[in-house]
């Protein structure tokens, strides 16, 4: 609909993050989603920040510029013009995944409209999250 009404290509990427995801080095061999995969991630990196790549923002922010590069790629095949730049959005998890991608392709991304997740003064905000949640 989205497509039809504007002239372009409208495309909805789904299971950023592939859930429900077990960790290995977890004792409780739980099977974890969303907030979870995010929680879990981001304690690993906090005790160890030697390795951002335990990040689940780090494949998921993949995962969307792949997604571009699969238009691009498609578009051509099918000998439609084939879409230079994106707006991209994303709420909650998918939030935080727009801004890492925006910041990562800021090329083809010429905007983005993160839904939720506030990732603005990051740090503060990260500070206030973990005091809130107490």
């Amino acid at each position: 609909m989205l497509g039809a009404s504007s002239g372009s290509i409208s495309v909805d990427l789904q299971t950023i993050p592939n859930e429900p995801i077990r960790f290995m080095a977890d004792p409780t061999e739980r099977n974890r989603l969303e907030d979870g995969i995010i929680a879990w991630t981001w304690k690993k990196f906090i005790d160890n920040s030697s390795n951002p790549y335990e990040l689940v923002l780090m494949p998921m922010t993949k995962a969307s510029i792949r997604a571009m590069d699969a238009v691009q790629q498609f578009a051509a095949q099918l000998g439609i013009p084939v879409p230079e730049t994106f707006v991209i959005s994303g709420a909650s998890k998918r939030g935080w995944t727009t801004w890492t991608t925006a910041a990562v392709d800021n090329v083809r991304v010429i905007g983005a409209i993160p839904i939720v997740m506030d990732m603005a003064n990051f740090q503060k905000s990260l500070h206030h999250h973990f005091r809130v949640s107490k």
